[in-house]
């Protein structure tokens, strides 16, 4: 009789949850040991966060930002609605926490806008980029555009640049804010900060 050797039984064997813990924690993906436990003491988690992790190649600050979903929002969106644990990510799918990795760390979607087009997956599905763009939900990055908007603000409130070119940096960010006003959410603020310090220098 044919025994299989050692190596190949321990690839056969499922992971032990001692073995799992120690991959994530030494992923590099700067999980907390609860978001650990989390992963270790619940297969459809685990499998969850891995089908995601497996879309991103295992990039670190992607793979983060898809446990950070997992763990501090989508908890929020099930408690609204009283799911079951078998129900608990609702109609959202890894591939969907995966693009939405994608878009914020390209700067296509701001914090907001990631749990904008979460809560709106969680009931209904869907592609990610069609639900952000029919939500008006992708920052706008065109300097051209967002030039004017800082011009046309700038024009509108002379105080707070008195203040800024009188040495109050913080005037700066009010006019970021009157920025994100404006655009409804959709402008990316490090641009258009940048955008008035130039234009007030």
């Amino acid at each position: 009789m044919n025994y299989p050797n050692s190596e190949i039984l321990k690839k056969s064997l499922p992971e032990l949850p001692w073995e799992k813990r120690l991959r994530y924690a030494e992923g590099g993906y700067g999980l907390s040991d609860d978001d650990i436990e989390i992963y270790v003491s619940r297969d459809n988690w685990a499998t969850f966060f891995e089908n995601a992790k497996e879309l991103l190649f295992s990039d670190a600050e992607k793979v983060k930002l898809v446990s950070n979903m997992m763990i501090s929002e989508i908890p929020v969106l099930a408690g609204d609605v009283g799911v079951e644990d078998n129900t608990f990510f609702g109609n959202i799918s890894p591939k969907n926490v995966a693009d939405l990795s994608n878009m914020k760390v390209s700067n296509e979607l701001s914090s907001r806008g990631v749990k904008e087009v979460l809560k709106i997956l969680y009931v209904n599905g869907g592609d990610v980029k069609i639900v952000a763009e029919q939500n008006n939900l992708i920052q706008k990055s065109d300097t051209g555009e967002l030039l004017e908007i800082a011009k046309a603000l700038i024009a509108e409130n002379p105080k707070a640049v008195e203040e800024y070119k009188g040495g109050k940096e913080q005037s700066i960010m009010f006019l970021v804010g009157q920025g994100m006003k404006v655009t409804k959410g959709s402008a990316n603020p490090e641009i258009l900060k940048n955008l008035f310090v130039d234009l007030l220098k």
